[in-house]
């Protein structure tokens, strides 16, 4: 057996890896064809084509919201545990990296 899948060396947990796609990204495939057949199908009720129309484009547009706060908290934890490993630089250490450089560039001329 692969040392790797063996759950007694993981500590009895069975890691499972998520395959696939995200399928939060696919919804606008499913609500973008539904916006034009909104609008066609209900042309004799105009109240209720433009309630629904709106709904689903108000729908569509916190949709898009949620993937972009999501992927911005993702990537900031991801970064903060970058920054905790010395991988980045923060822009304090710049500041003080220039500060420096600047005093030494000083004390020479």
């Amino acid at each position: 057996m692969d040392s790797s899948s063996d759950p007694s060396q993981t500590g009895g947990v069975a890691w499972k890896h998520k395959r696939g796609p995200p399928l939060a990204i696919f919804v606008p495939l499913i609500y973008a064809p539904i916006l034009p057949v909104i609008r066609i199908a209900l042309r004799k009720k105009p109240v209720l084509r433009d309630r629904l129309f709106y709904g689903v484009l108000a729908g569509a547009f916190g949709h898009g919201l949620y993937l972009i706060i999501y992927t911005i908290r993702r990537k900031s934890e991801m970064c903060r545990s970058w920054i905790g490993k010395g991988y980045l630089v923060t822009p304090l250490q710049v500041c003080e990296s220039f500060a420096a450089l600047n005093t030494l560039w000083q004390r020479t001329n």
